[in-house]
């Protein structure tokens, strides 16, 4: 009775199995599904044979990783909607998505939830600032893409270099932009009149890429940002964050599972993603049609996905 009573007071409560056997009972616990769990001591980790209670930033960290906390879920206090918010990045997220043009922004972003009114006050959440915000770096200095053109097959000597920063979907259209200026396309002619484009890398394979770097990158992750590396044999791109907790590189293309939600439902609804989690599919198909080799994809504490 006792110790059923302590797995129910944890929170939550934890599921025990007890088996009897002669002169000794035996309490089965599984691993949890609903990390973290807390007794009356607060919470502990258990490392080799010891509890170690956790303190104030392990508990965070804990729960960071446990998808408890979503970073762009939270709402920006430092974000005032007067000062920061950008008309233009809105109406160009507003065509796309074909949000109704009689409603307020402030209105039709709290209909679609990423932002509320709260005491006469708009707050946003981080999906938000980082797509509407006039700065979005002022709130987030890693948020943005590096593109950089390499003269050979290491970093050895750059071409060219930008950061690509403002709106997420600025970012995008800056780094996809910069591919173009710095990738061979070939005219063929068969014989006929008619001419065919071929590129050295599948336009639609770099951008699905991209956009999956925006979408799933670690934010909270704040010492590194995305990188698209040009060489003169290959392509990397590279964002902070592996794969996202209970997602395998084996399941790619197979189960859509999203680190950030609200950004995900942002690109969404302006057509940039169908949220069945095909975009990998669509980069391999491509990469295979354009004649490419099959994209190789790493993860660690970073995603990298390499074209040839």
């Amino acid at each position: 009775s006792q110790i059923q009573d302590i797995a129910r007071n944890c929170d939550p409560p934890i599921k025990i199995r007890i088996e009897k056997h002669p002169e000794v009972l035996e309490i089965i616990v599984v691993e949890g599904i609903d990390k973290p769990y807390r007794c009356h001591g607060g919470f502990y980790l258990r490392v080799g044979p010891n509890s170690q209670k956790l303190t104030h930033d392990e508990i965070i960290s804990f729960a960071i990783g446990e998808g408890k906390i979503r970073f762009d879920e939270q709402f920006n206090s430092s974000f005032l909607f007067e000062k920061d918010f950008s008309k233009e990045y809105y109406l160009e997220f507003a065509k796309l998505a074909k949000l109704p043009s009689d409603f307020l922004p402030e209105d039709t972003l709290s209909n679609i939830n990423v932002a509320k009114k709260q005491k006469g006050a708009i707050l946003f959440t981080n999906a938000a600032v980082l797509f509407f915000a006039s700065s979005p770096q002022s709130f987030f200095p890693e948020a943005y893409i590096t593109c950089v053109r390499y003269k050979g097959n290491d970093r050895s000597l750059i071409i060219d270099r930008k950061d690509m920063k403002g709106s997420l979907m600025t970012q995008l259209n800056e780094s996809l932009n910069f591919f173009k200026r710095h990738t061979e396309e070939a005219f063929l002619v068969p014989g006929n009149l008619t001419h065919q484009i071929v590129n050295e890398y599948p336009i639609i394979s770099i951008r699905e890429a991209l956009i999956n770097a925006c979408m799933h990158r670690d934010y909270l992750y704040d010492n590194s940002h995305i990188y698209m590396h040009i060489f003169a044999n290959r392509i990397e791109i590279e964002n902070p964050g592996g794969l996202f907790k209970g997602l395998t590189i084996d399941e790619l293309g197979k189960r859509s599972v999203r680190r950030n939600r609200l950004i995900a439902e942002l690109f969404f609804r302006a057509g940039f993603i169908e949220m069945v989690g095909s975009g990998i599919n669509r980069m391999f198909s491509a990469a295979k049609e354009n004649g490419n080799p099959p994209p190789e994809i790493q993860s660690t504490n970073f995603f990298n996905i390499t074209f040839k």
